[in-house]
């Protein structure tokens, strides 16, 4: 079954995807730009298609977004937000596809008069700030060529899916609003990344393992990531915060960052813990390779602040990487949590005359260097 829309009508929309899931499955075609939309709920066997030059924008008030905490969610708020556009629970077989663009109106969540870290990016408001796709517990999941635009909040928040493909999206978030990821792939298994263009404020890329509340585990493992482009004023890849429960099997190549902020970030401080937690990430196998990086801060850094223990933090790879920075490569543990098995070869870092240092290294277990040249900038 194939509906097309083509008047701004956001709830004609809603109706359309309800009628041919029932149906069976299909395609809605958004043919015109509808704005002022609420949340958007995707269904079973539903295939959502932008067509060129349409597209989607969501309210500028919070209000209007449906408040998106269902039961699977265990309470998660991240951000204090359950504010979505488009959202799924439970859906199987579904899709967003096509040239057009799915957008929020960030700025107008901001005070944009005021800002925070020293200028860098705009003050959080109170209110919460919509993301743009947030999807939990869903399965066989396709999303390509669409433009993500001006997200307030994370744009893309995959939560325990599964099989899931992304391929040639753009996301294109202000980098004055801090807090916008790009893609944040939580406790899925099975997933995809390829031909994107990302450009955020904060995390492009993420890797998470967020404890739900559930009798089972939470595990992110089997994702691929490759050939993209990433733009970060804060980190173009984050894996793991110091609460997760278990990362695995994940790996990234042909890679292109441009990032004023770090580079590739492992970061376990104290500030990321839940209350009552002194540490409980597993991460292990997580290999990086065929990735030019041009960063402001850390190009590559693997941190444990003291006072923390992880379960785990093992066998990392770094293999072929040409990286530019004006800080070095770290590769700090701490006392309650070694880094075992840390591993950079065949790899460049060039630096600015003035940085003396090489590495940063405290608290690693095994820590293999091979090939890796050290060249000063001309």
């Amino acid at each position: 079954m194939n509906i097309v829309i083509e008047q701004n009508d956001w709830s004609l929309l809603q109706n359309a995807i309800d009628q041919v899931s029932s149906a069976g499955g299909g395609k809605v075609t958004v043919a015109c730009n509808i704005s002022d939309s609420h949340t958007i709920f995707l269904k079973d066997n539903v295939e959502l298609h932008l067509a060129h030059g349409s597209g989607i924008t969501g309210s500028e008030k919070w209000e209007d977004y449906t408040d998106f905490r269902p039961p699977e969610l265990g309470g998660l708020a991240p951000e204090k937000s359950n504010c979505t556009l488009l959202a799924a629970v439970n859906a199987r077989n579904i899709a967003v596809t096509g040239p057009g663009t799915l957008a929020c109106p960030g700025q107008k969540f901001y005070d944009t008069t005021q800002t925070s870290y020293g200028g860098r990016f705009y003050a959080k408001p109170q209110t919460p700030r919509p993301r743009i796709l947030h999807l939990v517990d869903c399965s066989e999941v396709h999303l390509s060529e669409t433009l993500y635009l001006n997200s307030p909040c994370w744009t893309i928040w995959l939560c325990g899916c599964d099989h899931v493909t992304i391929r040639g999206i753009r996301i294109d978030g202000d980098q004055m609003m801090i807090n916008n990821d790009g893609i944040d792939i939580d406790s899925c298994r099975d997933v995809t990344v390829s031909d994107c263009n990302i450009k955020t404020a904060d995390d492009c890329l993420v890797l998470r393992a967020m404890p739900r509340g559930r009798e089972t585990p939470d595990i992110c493992e089997n994702v691929v990531v490759t050939n993209c482009i990433l733009n970060s004023a804060c980190q173009g890849i984050r894996v793991g915060c110091p609460s997760d429960d278990t990362i695995r099997n994940c790996r990234f190549s042909n890679l292109i960052m441009n990032c004023p902020g770090n580079g590739i970030h492992i970061d376990n401080p104290k500030h990321y813990l839940r209350r009552g937690c002194n540490g409980n990430l597993a991460l292990s196998d997580i290999f990086f390779s065929h990735i030019t990086l041009k960063t402001g801060w850390y190009p590559l850094r693997i941190n444990v602040e003291e006072g923390i223990r992880l379960r785990a933090l093992r066998n990392i790879v770094f293999d072929d990487l040409q990286m530019e920075s004006a800080t070095p490569c770290c590769f700090t543990g701490s006392s309650e949590t070694l880094l075992d098995g840390i591993t950079l070869r065949n790899s460049t870092w060039i630096r600015p005359a003035s940085t003396e240092e090489m590495l940063i290294v405290r608290h690693c277990r095994r820590l293999n260097l091979d090939n890796f040249e050290l060249r000063e900038q001309d």
